[in-house]
């Protein structure tokens, strides 16, 4: 429901909300001055994000699309983009697309997994960060699970949503808020599985290896020393390609 509201505002301000207006989007100035208030209130305080997609990863415009366009609705600003050989694939996928996001790629000469490939970021992530796989769409509001990690003080959180048993790769444990073991590809599985997306402080560099997965070496660590959050998430809200 709308309500009418009086306000005054400073004669400039309003001229640069005026040029939001485009007659497709955003047709009045009312809708121009609502989505500059939606957008403030969706904002978190994460700026930087990691887009992972491996060699062998599968493109998608579709997914990369909607992944950034995510990204962008909570104010990140700086999007990393680790493709492997795919990074001129990733770039024209994207390159007529408007986005308000600084996008780079990062130039993995040799396979360095998904822990390493992170650490080649190292000297950017100065703050905490948002990591997601590439080859997965997330239909969900990402302020969620930024507000879940600023209220769960951890290193880390990871997003984990359910799957058939027989399709799962991953035998986890939860306890209350947090992942008490994590096993990747192992002999007994679980309904539980790895979303492909997390929340790093940038402390996790010290646990990242120059090259390595996360899923075998720095995610069992993390829940053995209690320091990974769970975020569960709807199995509808996330999609692998």
């Amino acid at each position: 429901m709308q309500e009418k509201i009086s306000i005054s505002i400073d004669r400039e301000l309003v001229r640069k909300v005026d040029k939001l207006v485009d007659g497709i989007t955003i047709k009045k100035r009312s809708q121009s001055f609502e989505t500059i208030i939606r957008k403030y209130f969706s904002a978190t305080n994460i700026k930087k994000a990691i887009i992972l997609l491996g060699k062998q990863s599968k493109l998608n415009k579709s997914f990369c699309l909607n992944n950034l366009k995510k990204l962008e609705e909570i104010s990140v600003r700086q999007v990393i983009i680790a493709a492997g050989g795919h990074n001129k694939d990733v770039s024209r996928l994207i390159e007529n697309e408007k986005l308000n996001l600084n996008v780079s790629y990062l130039d993995e000469a040799e396979p360095k997994g998904t822990a390493g490939v992170i650490k080649l970021a190292q000297s950017i992530l100065d703050s905490t960060f948002l990591v997601m796989a590439g080859d997965t769409l997330f239909d969900f509001d990402l302020k969620s699970i930024v507000e879940f990690h600023d209220n769960n003080d951890n290193l880390a959180t990871i997003g984990l949503t359910t799957i058939a048993l027989n399709k799962s790769t991953d035998n986890i444990t939860v306890e209350g808020n947090r992942v008490v073991s994590f096993e990747y590809k192992g002999n007994v599985q679980t309904y539980l599985t790895n979303a492909g997306i997390y929340i790093f402080d940038p402390k996790i560099l010290n646990y990242l290896p120059e090259k390595g997965s996360l899923e075998k070496e720095v995610l069992p660590k993390l829940s053995k020393e209690n320091k990974l959050n769970a975020f569960l998430l709807d199995n509808k809200m996330v999609k692998i390609i």
